[in-house]
């Protein structure tokens, strides 16, 4: 591939080719809220029917863990409160939304729910991520979820199996810290 060229993966799926300068830096947070019941809080993306967990971009002048607790809420009607920071994922993209594909940064994060656990759907202006609900972490399959989430999914299985995720320059959670 030409060096001055990136593929991305599109959230709708497949991928594309785009130009480095016009990539635009996003950073994002996302979730993993887990009940005690061992049930995780997923969503379904509209347009290709994969499944991701809440997040999204950080708000300028917002802070990482601000920004997941805020995105969850949007996202479910969930409140949680943020317990670890357990994988860093770097990854490029494009989205329909924004006019230019994204480099982004996205924390991931660990979260426990704090209000009532019923899910209370909440429409996003975009519609582009529908049907919040929980499902049985043990029953989920990482090929039915979108590339970035994907990734998340196993990052955190490792890290309950002790195994933390290999990322340059991170340091990573120890397993009795989960």
């Amino acid at each position: 591939m030409d060096s001055s060229k990136r593929d991305c993966w599109a959230y709708g799926g497949g991928t594309r080719t785009v130009a480095k300068r016009d990539l635009v830096f996003r950073p994002a947070a996302y979730g993993i809220v887990q009940n005690a019941a061992d049930e995780v809080l997923i969503l379904t993306v509209a347009k290709s029917g994969k499944f991701v967990f809440p997040g999204g971009g950080i708000d300028k002048g917002e802070l990482a863990h601000q920004a997941v607790v805020r995105e969850i809420q949007e996202e479910s009607g969930i409140e949680v409160k943020v317990d670890k920071l357990y994988h860093v994922i770097e990854n490029f993209f494009s989205f329909h939304k924004y006019k230019k594909p994204l480099q982004a940064i996205s924390l991931c994060f660990t979260c426990t729910p704090t209000s009532q656990e019923n899910i209370v759907p909440t429409l996003q202006e975009d519609n582009t991520c529908v049907d919040p609900r929980w499902a049985a972490l043990d029953s989920l399959d990482e090929t039915a979820f979108t590339e970035l989430h994907a990734e998340m999914l196993r990052a955190y299985k490792a890290c309950l199996r002790g195994q933390p995720p290999d990322v340059p320059g991170l340091v990573a959670p120890r397993p009795e810290q989960f």
